[in-house]
């Protein structure tokens, strides 16, 4: 048998639904010179035969519209091409399989995946097989039973039922071959990790030595850890304080000036004999009170850091006068607003910017004269 290429004449179908498989198998035949048909299924493939006779088949089992046991069926059963021989791709995951190749009229089988220099001995020794021809002609045929009790009628040769077990036995042959190599294989590394686990217990063992030396370094270490650990967990509840009071301190600082504010209005407009005057009094020096503790957490918590971000300056402007409204209005000041519509946004801090208006703003109300308001 020659397995380099060369050029012939000799046509090969091949039915296969898979185009990689096909490509595959396209491929190593050509290889050898042969000339390739190519059909997707059975159906198919019969609609090529119609046309043309080739001198081999190569048919895989399961495909759509037509698998390989019917289109063998149909090759076999037609005068014309009973002669062709035929070679089904199987996995003979079923024994069934072997018994459906004989019904069909099969001539070899090729397991699934199949080795390439198996493949075309077998290629090789149907296409140059003198006895190929030479087939008996049974059309009564008999009747076999499998044991799960499912009757078939065979009607192929004595030759070509032989031809077909030796193919079977080649395939399982050497598909126990393979499982023979592969339990070798699996021997090897059986081996060679039980060699690796011993190796790695005894470095285990000694790494088990270690680490009891590394814990009681640890505990020591551990005591030290948590003295200072202590020490900075005390550290962080006063700065949690000083964040809570500064944000407790923002909080009321603006609604105790507009209290504040209030009651002053509220003074003014009351009489000096008003029985509700001395507990305005009283209300507003509470809320005085209440200013200086709020100064006095601003002053605990104060910020080493600015938080400075994007404000409208005249925003700030007007919120400042809201606060003061009636500040201003008890004096009898009017304010009157010139703000420029391109004005830009700046970067401030904005609570410290809003202070700096509020004091500013009552700095010149208070020290403004009567006759100027």
């Amino acid at each position: 048998m020659s397995m380099g290429k060369k050029e012939n004449t000799i046509k090969i179908l091949i039915v296969e639904d898979s185009p990689t498989q096909a490509e595959n198998l396209k491929h190593i035949l050509e290889e050898q010179g042969h000339r390739i048909v190519h059909a997707m299924n059975g159906r198919d493939a019969l609609t090529i035969l119609n046309d043309q006779k080739p001198d081999l088949v190569i048919s895989d089992i399961v495909m759509p519209e037509m698998d390989g046991f019917e289109l063998c069926n149909n090759i076999k059963e037609d005068e014309r091409l009973r002669s062709t021989p035929v070679i089904l791709l199987t996995s003979l995951s079923d024994p069934q399989d072997v018994i459906k190749a004989v019904q069909c009229g099969a001539d070899q089988f090729v397991t699934k995946p199949y080795d390439e220099k198996h493949l075309l001995a077998t290629v090789e020794h149907l296409l140059h097989d003198v006895n190929q021809q030479d087939r008996e002609d049974d059309s009564k045929g008999i009747y076999i039973s499998s044991l799960r009790g499912e009757k078939y009628l065979i009607k192929s040769s004595r030759r070509q039922i032989l031809n077909l077990l030796l193919s079977t036995y080649e395939s399982a042959y050497q598909q126990n071959s393979e499982l023979i190599r592969t339990q070798n294989e699996l021997r090897a590394l059986n081996e060679e990790l039980d060699k690796k686990v011993a190796e790695r217990t005894a470095h285990l063992n000694e790494e088990i030595v270690e680490r009891k030396k590394a814990e009681a370094e640890l505990k020591k270490k551990a005591e030290e850890l948590r003295n200072m650990s202590q020490q900075l967990w005390q550290a962080a509840k006063l700065a949690t304080m000083g964040e809570l009071a500064s944000s407790i301190a923002h909080e009321l600082n603006n609604p105790l000036t507009t209290v504040g504010l209030s009651v002053e209005l509220l003074i003014a407009k009351t009489h000096g004999d008003d029985p509700r005057r001395r507990k305005l009094e009283i209300i507003g020096q509470e809320v005085e009170r209440m200013g200086n503790l709020v100064s006095n957490l601003l002053q605990f918590s104060r910020r080493n850091q600015q938080q400075i971000s994007t404000v409208d300056v005249c925003d700030e402007i007007e919120k400042t006068l809201e606060l003061i409204h009636y500040h201003l209005r008890k004096r009898n000041i009017e304010v009157a607003r010139e703000f420029d519509p391109e004005r830009p946004l700046i970067h401030a801090d904005r609570q410290q910017l809003r202070q700096l208006f509020l004091n500013l703003f009552t700095n010149a109300s208070d020290a403004m004269p009567e006759e100027e308001r």
